[in-house]
Order: C-alpha cells, then sequence, then structure tokens
C-alpha cells in the first residue's frame, strides 16, 4: 500500500514563529523609541514652562507700567523709582509704596518665591523702565538667572 502525501508538508526543520531573541530585539527597539519620546515630551514640558514664565513676567510688567501711568505725577517725581529689590517688605507708606509691595508679593506669588524673583523700577522724566529677574532653572536645564526689561514713555 502506498502513502499518498500532501502537496504541502512542513519539514520538521522549518521555523514556526519568532525565537526568543528575535522578540528581545523587538522589545529593545520599541523600548528605544519610547525613551526618545519621553525625552522630547519632558524637553517640549520644559519649553513650555518657560514660555509661560516669560509670558506671565511680561504681564507683571505691564502690570506695573499701567500703575505709573495712572499716577503719572507721581511717577515722573520718582515716587516709584525702586532698585532690584527681592523681598517683600511692609509698605513705606502712600500710594506708591503699597503699588510697589503689592507688585512684589504677585510677581513672587506667580514667578516663585526665591531669592532670584526681583523686580526694579526707574523713571527718569517721563522715560520709565521696569525689569523683572526670575529663576528659570527648571526650565532651562540650569541656566538659572533670567530677566525681562520693559521702557515706556508716560
Amino acid at each position: 500500500m502506498r502513502l499518498i502525501r500532501p502537496i504541502y508538508s512542513p519539514r520538521k526543520s522549518a521555523q514556526r514563529g519568532a525565537g526568543l531573541i528575535e522578540v528581545m530585539i523587538a522589545v529593545l527597539l520599541v523600548s528605544l523609541g519610547l525613551i526618545g519620546v519621553v525625552r522630547m515630551q519632558l524637553g517640549s514640558m520644559r519649553n513650555a514652562e518657560s514660555a509661560y514664565m516669560q509670558s506671565q513676567a511680561s504681564l507683571l510688567a505691564y502690570t506695573m507700567l499701567d500703575a505709573l501711568r495712572a499716577d503719572r505725577p507721581a511717577a515722573i517725581e520718582g515716587a516709584y523709582d525702586m532698585d532690584k529689590t527681592c523681598t517683600v517688605t511692609p509698605a513705606a507708606g502712600g500710594l506708591a509704596g503699597e503699588v510697589q509691595r503689592h507688585w512684589l508679593q504677585t510677581l513672587k506669588t506667580v514667578l516663585g518665591d526665591t531669592e532670584q524673583s526681583c523686580g526694579e523700577i526707574q523713571c527718569s522724566a517721563s522715560l520709565c523702565r521696569v525689569r523683572i529677574y526670575w529663576d528659570d532653572s527648571r526650565a532651562t536645564n540650569g541656566a538659572d538667572s533670567h530677566s525681562m526689561e520693559l521702557r515706556t514713555q508716560l
């Protein structure tokens, strides 16, 4: 009696699936890709935080410039002038002192209550300059000091 063999007959040595080495290499390649994606996401988050801090500093500077415009005679006389100040102290009295105290407190609240969160106001005649300093080390990998300056004619 003769056996009939099927047309396709897999040989015993033919491979049937992926080997352990192939699976490990595939997992390694996928994990390297995921690590790259996570690093890009972290960089994106740092840049977004830095941009947020810059926009907040800009908003705070414009807030002070608006206060200077609202009390133009006192600003021109130098009542709002303030050297680089990093600590919030009780107001010296009067509207200018209270505005400065509130502005510095807001600056510390928004940009972080660190020794590097500071504000500076200088008016000469009707030209005023507002400068804000803050700590941006988390967003820039160690470059900790940033500043922004706005100038305007009152």
